[in-house]
């Protein structure tokens, strides 16, 4: 079976393009090359936390599915490709991370892939279930949006590492004036430059063994006795490189911040400090803008929208929560008021999280956005007697009623039902029922309590991996045979639209 045969469409557009991705692991401090780099934010952006049915013990962890398309340089057939990124995901299992809070005195070095897998035209990447927590996979504070098409654009490894720390930096106060757009001033002593953007290491035996002393390790010190030990080595035996700050400079500030300036969103502009004899250099200062920023609403301003919100909003959300919530949809009370609504018609356990969830990702309504809004700003004597059902929703609301369990039906997007259709009705509904019957199978024999996941979660990607057909049955891991399918005959039509009918009769 070629690769093309499992690819979806690519994505485009700002769905693809702008995540949240934790700061934790921005400011991390490992070395890698630019494709694991970027290989590593795709799979940030998709990873999703479930059980891991390769273990015997059904482990939670993020999980991600990078189709071989979506991966950079990919070119079909090509055995160039699949080594090098064999290469990169062998790579990527064996990297140490250094995560440091130098505020708290506290750091943690930790692995945080476990496996990786590419077969059937994907790359499967299996993260360590110790980063398995929503401020690390789905942070709701101390994170950056970023864009996937700048960091996949980047052709300096340094580039791509200075570019996303710098970007983490200008969300925070005391790094800025009031203005937005910034300028945002970041300083670094060199040798935290150096870890950050892996120059040097933190691998190493001998910052490793600093670390294992306890407190906080004196890096600056450990790097000037690695590079004094470096200059007395061969050029080819030294671990470390640029000792000198004008080869830093040269190979890896000027390159990167002219790439950072024609290719992103940020202007930066570079400076460095001196002190003592010889006027050592101590200390790198990047000046950063952000580029065509929206002027953020005045304090009154923002008041008073939040007075509008609390207008039609039920659930007692605190100030610091609404201010994330109108940060979250760009001040646009519009998609606000329509994104609220499909939270409370939605079983959302954390609606917080759910509502900036379907503001960042635009989750799509089967009810028109005219009739939401209709509906919100109504008197109450406004009625809704029908919805149409176009052919997407029809089929995606006839899977929907044959799925066992039926939770975060609206996490399910407009252009992904799209998808399902292209599909067709048959195909995905025979693609669940292989998934249906392998979850039966493995209750009746080695894991009774195994559940179904949750409707959002199979139609938004798990169904993929069953359109292919059936793997062998009794190997633990893989998919089961579908045995005795038989279609209930069901009127779906009269479904959905009685379940649009109870929904808005719910919220009168």
């Amino acid at each position: 079976m070629s690769e093309q045969q499992y690819f979806p469409e690519k994505r485009e557009g700002s769905e693809f393009e702008v995540f949240p991705k934790s700061n934790v692991f921005i400011s991390a401090k490992y070395q890698s090359t630019l494709l694991e780099n970027k290989i590593l934010s795709l799979a940030l952006q998709k990873a999703v936390i479930r059980q891991d049915e390769n273990t015997d013990y059904r482990t939670e962890r993020p999980i991600a599915v990078i189709y071989a398309n979506e991966l950079p340089g990919y070119s079909p057939g090509s055995g160039s490709f699949y080594e090098r990124i064999k290469m990169a995901a062998q790579s990527l299992g064996k990297r140490f991370i250094l995560i440091e809070d130098r505020e708290k005195r506290m750091f943690r070095y930790v692995n945080i892939i476990g496996s990786t897998v590419y077969e059937d035209g994907k790359l499967t990447i299996y993260f360590e279930p110790q980063v398995a927590t929503r401020a690390l996979m789905q942070p709701l504070k101390n994170f950056s949006m970023l864009s996937q098409k700048i960091l996949q654009g980047f052709s300096n490894n340094y580039a791509f590492r200075l570019y996303e720390n710098l970007k983490s930096h200008c969300f925070r106060s005391k790094y800025s004036t009031d203005d937005p757009g910034g300028p945002f001033v970041i300083s670094y002593g060199v040798p935290e430059f150096k870890l950050l953007l892996g120059i040097v290491d933190p691998g190493m035996i001998e910052i490793q063994q600093a670390m294992q002393k306890g407190g906080t390790p004196d890096f600056a010190s450990i790097i000037k006795k690695i590079e004094e030990e470096d200059q007395k080595k061969p050029a080819k035996l030294r671990r470390s490189s640029f000792h000198k700050f004008s080869e830093l400079k040269r190979h890896v500030i000027v390159p990167s911040v002219n790439e950072i300036n024609e290719r992103t969103d940020i202007a930066v502009a570079f400076d460095a400090q001196t002190s003592g004899r010889g006027s050592k250099v101590n200390k790198l200062i990047f000046t950063v803008t952000l580029k065509n920023v929206k002027q953020r609403p005045s304090e009154d301003s923002q008041v008073m929208m939040m007075r509008q919100m609390q207008e039609y909003m039920t659930v007692p959300f605190t100030v610091k929560e609404m201010k994330q919530i109108l940060e979250a949809a760009d001040y646009n009370l519009n998609l606000i008021r329509e994104k609220y609504q499909m939270m409370m018609a939605s079983n959302a356990e954390n609606k917080l999280a759910w509502l900036i969830n379907a503001i960042r990702e635009n989750y799509q309504s089967f009810m028109p956005a005219e009739a939401i809004v209709a509906e919100m700003t109504s008197e109450g004597d406004a009625q809704i007697d029908e919805v149409q059902v176009d052919e997407v929703e029809e089929i995606f609301e006839r899977l929907w009623a044959d799925y066992p369990k039926k939770r975060n039906k609206n996490s399910v997007s407009r252009k992904t039902r799209e998808e399902i259709a292209k599909e067709g009705y048959e195909r995905v509904r025979t693609a669940m029922q292989y998934y249906i019957d392998e979850v039966r199978r493995k209750q009746e024999t080695t894991f009774p309590d195994l559940e179904f996941v949750n409707g959002g979660a199979f139609f938004r990607e798990r169904y993929k991996e069953y359109l292919s057909g059936p793997a062998p049955a009794g190997r633990p891991g893989r998919r089961g045979v579908a045995q005795n399918f038989d279609p209930v005959d069901v009127d779906y039509d009269a479904i959905a639209k009685k379940k649009v009918q109870r929904r808005l009769m719910d919220d009168d």
